[in-house]
């Protein structure tokens, strides 16, 4: 959140497509009274961000894209928020269900770091989490492979290699193990 919501002075910024954000729309009140419901329900909640405020949220990230997690930390010890960074045809509810499927893994033990690939989150084809910085803490970006299941920088297709944007060099995957009778993941 920016220092001027934080204030709650939101006025002067863009919106996507004229749409006002939240806080905008409800009131900084609103917001937090939301975080907090979140919170208490679900031991987390997601921001969506596809533009940035005062230079901070979206600006200078690929696709000008931040979407991200809060109290992931705070919930499950050991665990680390998620952030996606996705080209806007990626809607915000298909980009929550991976949330979601992070939250379960987390759920079910899984402690996820910087290089670890996991098949979990996306069908049979392994995401990779790579370690990065969102206003100033350290955070997981998921990253999806393109159609061929291709994850590594400088090899995905289709445009998704902008998702690598600001993340520390993954050299070498680590794949989590699955439980037992989960699929087998496809890797290349």
């Amino acid at each position: 959140m920016s220092e001027r919501h934080k204030r709650g002075d939101h006025e002067g910024h863009d919106h996507k497509d004229g749409e006002e954000c939240f806080i905008c729309k409800h009131g900084i009140d609103a917001m937090r009274r939301w975080e907090d419901e979140c919170m208490a329900k679900h031991g987390w909640y997601a921001h969506y961000i596809t533009k940035g405020v005062d230079g901070v949220g979206a600006e200078g990230l690929p696709y000008k894209c931040n979407l991200h997690t809060h109290g992931i930390p705070i919930t499950w010890p050991g665990a680390l928020d998620a952030q996606l960074c996705l080209p806007s045809s990626v809607s915000p509810k298909t980009a929550h269900g991976f949330f979601v499927m992070y939250v379960d893994l987390l759920k079910e033990g899984y402690r996820f770091r910087h290089g670890d690939a996991c098949a979990k989150v996306l069908k049979d084809l392994m995401v990779v989490f790579a370690r990065t910085t969102e206003q100033e803490r350290d955070v997981l970006r998921i990253i999806l492979p393109d159609r061929h299941g291709h994850l590594l920088k400088g090899t995905i297709g289709g445009g998704l290699d902008a998702q690598w944007g600001g993340c520390d060099e993954v050299k070498e995957l680590n794949t989590v193990p699955l439980k037992a009778g989960s699929k087998k993941p496809r890797i290349r």
